[in-house]
């Protein structure tokens, strides 16, 4: 250590001297450098994972048809294929948990109709008494069109030991196989180069738990972790910084007891608000300063205010019976009205709905679905298939009081509005979407009001 002293420099502060030792800087210089690097990792993974819940959002903007030469497409993106399962040689990929329950994710193939095949997550089955005993899990083998999210085979954080070769008998369990493992178990060489594999959608027939949400811990997760690396960082600093200050030797006159205390008493409220002080600026900003506020437009839906409480009605459903008079009340309420046959343009709608409400994973049970539709509307057998926990209305004169109240849809004049309406669980109206708006902002939205909202 004595080549790196003649580096250090003593500094007068007063009636004191900073006087550090070569050994402490030394180490506080490495402990500052490995905490500011922990703090920057957190701030690129939190951009990574921003990337990543920022595509699975944004997957249900299009739908792309996959076949064979289908390219590459992004991570999440929502997707179409027409073919039939295989269901006699399907894959149970073990070590999956949900809920906190052990079991595994059923992996079937599934032949393009145009030739090719692609790997489809059906869900998420839990493990029997034993691993001896493998569920059932039959799937028929007809001609259909499904849809779901392209992603990557599940991977592990780290591989210990060299995996074993999957075999028959089927269905297969393994644990973290890739697709080359899968494609050459089931001896087929021809792979859409799509994805590795789909996420079946959870309104698609055949399926089992399908809870999918972008993995791992959100963004301001790891900010979080950042701020407590560099809060580290900088208590570091400050205590070498302490820790060397000694008393001048050239000042013959030393103070006394009470001078010192003083003294130790204003590092202490240096150091309190050093800490407090951002914290405390925040608040005040946030809450105690009227006229200031994050500026710009957050919400993607057009505000109705001031709020308008809708009726409590009974309203024909599109099979039989009524509703329950207050069925608007208790959940939030996306609502869609529609007229005419339900064409390309309300399915889509009506999609875009399901998929939103299937994208709040924990939070999906909140919000409830309901479609008014006219006389003339709809498939029933469609609807029941594609949208079976969607509360669908006939529209009529019993549900005239409530389509008054709606933007767009008040006037007999008027060419309906092909709307999107948002209903607090108090059943009040308070948001309506234009027909152009996307998913993605709707489902921004109702993520905020859920993560702010205690009622509903």
């Amino acid at each position: 250590m004595n080549g790196f002293e003649q580096y250090i420099v003593s500094i007068k502060v007063g009636s004191r001297v900073f006087a550090p030792r070569a050994f402490t800087t030394l180490l506080t210089i490495v402990l500052i450098v490995m905490l500011i690097s922990l703090g920057r990792w957190q701030l690129r993974r939190a951009d990574e994972k921003r990337v990543l819940f920022e595509s699975f959002a944004a997957g249900t903007d299009s739908t792309r048809l996959i076949e064979l030469g289908t390219p590459r497409l992004p991570r999440y993106q929502h997707v179409s294929a027409g073919g039939h399962y295989d269901q006699d040689r399907q894959i149970l990929i073990d070590n999956m948990v949900n809920a906190e329950r052990a079991g595994y994710f059923v992996i079937t193939p599934f032949a393009l109709t145009n030739g090719g095949w692609v790997l489809v997550n059906r869900g998420w089955v839990p493990l029997g008494a034993s691993r001896a005993v493998r569920p059932t899990i039959p799937v028929a083998s007809d001609t259909r069109q499904l849809r779901g999210r392209t992603d990557n085979l599940p991977s592990p954080g780290i591989q210990m030991g060299t995996k074993a070769e999957l075999a028959p008998p089927y269905p297969v369990v393994a644990s973290f196989p890739s697709h080359a493992d899968i494609a050459r178990l089931l001896r087929e060489s021809s792979w859409t180069g799509a994805a590795d594999l789909l996420l079946l959608d959870p309104g698609e027939p055949d399926g089992y738990v399908r809870n999918w949400s972008a993995p791992g811990f959100p963004p301001m997760r790891h900010i979080g972790y950042a701020v407590q690396w560099f809060a580290l960082a900088l208590t570091l600093f400050v205590i070498y910084v302490v820790t060397n200050l000694r008393r001048n030797p050239e000042v013959p006159a030393k103070p006394s007891r009470s001078a010192q205390d003083r003294r130790q008493g204003r590092l202490l409220v240096v150091l309190a608000l050093l800490f407090f002080a951002p914290l405390g600026l925040a608040f005040y900003l946030y809450y105690g300063h009227g006229t200031w506020h994050p500026g710009g437009r957050v919400n993607a839906g057009q505000l109705v205010e001031p709020a308008r409480p809708l009726p409590s009605l009974a309203l024909p459903l599109l099979g039989s019976g009524n509703t329950d008079p207050n069925f608007l009340k208790g959940k939030w309420t996306l609502l869609y009205v529609g007229f005419g046959s339900c064409a390309e343009d309300c399915r889509t709608r009506l999609y875009d709905t399901r998929q939103v409400r299937l994208a709040l994973d924990r939070d999906m049970n909140r919000v409830q679905r309901v479609f008014i539709g006219d006389g003339d509307c709809c498939d029933a057998q469609f609807l029941h298939e594609q949208h079976p926990d969607l509360i669908t209305i006939r529209a009529g004169d019993a549900a005239a009081p409530l389509l008054a109240l709606l933007p767009g849809q008040g006037s007999a004049n008027a060419t309906p509005a092909s709307r999107v309406y948002l209903i607090d669980p108090l059943g009040n109206l308070m948001m309506s979407y234009a027909a152009d708006a996307k998913a993605k902002g709707m489902l921004e939205d109702m993520k905020r009001l859920l993560r702010l909202s205690s009622i509903g």
